[in-house]
């Protein structure tokens, strides 16, 4: 990658993501295809190009402000709204209704420097937060990051055991 001292600006990214979710939701809602967005990763300006899924009131935007539509929901990338300095169980509770898979990650750090974590040793209550998702009837696939290591896959399943995910 080479920059070239170009700019896109938040308006350009969200006049593009309007003309996108124009041209292609009608062809979703009639097969049945739904949309996922994932949060900007990470959620900051990056390479000369501004970023606009940087937050829960811009996500909500992105969903629930331009285009309604039941196809049209969200990836709950936890580690994403946390390093935004989002409350994570406040998020789960405002988008239930729109989360169409999880992705069960821990990290910790800020927009500027963080990283994923294993389940854990991160800043988050995973075991909370997997209660959270039961609690609101959140019952989608859960992608569980980093389980490269038996100790953590074991914490994942605990966890999802203990909140009735299972």
């Amino acid at each position: 990658f080479q920059p070239t001292g170009a700019k896109i600006t938040k308006q350009e990214l969200w006049d593009n993501y309007t003309y996108f979710l124009k041209a292609v939701l009608p062809y979703c809602e009639k097969h049945g295809i739904k949309l996922a967005l994932h949060p900007d990763d990470p959620p900051r300006d990056l390479g000369g190009v501004e970023r606009i899924m940087t937050s829960a009131a811009n996500i909500d935007r992105a969903v629930n402000g331009i285009v309604k539509s039941d196809m049209l929901g969200i990836t709950m990338c936890q580690a994403n709204y946390h390093i935004m300095g989002e409350d994570v169980k406040d998020v789960i509770r405002q988008f239930r209704e729109k989360i169409f898979f999880v992705h069960f990650r821990n990290t910790t750090g800020t927009p500027m420097e963080f990283r994923e974590t294993f389940h854990d040793n991160g800043d988050m209550d995973m075991a909370g937060l997997m209660a959270c998702y039961v609690e609101n009837g959140i019952d989608v696939i859960r992608i569980f990051d980093a389980l490269n290591d038996v100790k953590n896959m074991k914490v994942a399943m605990e966890a999802t055991t203990k909140a009735g995910a299972i």
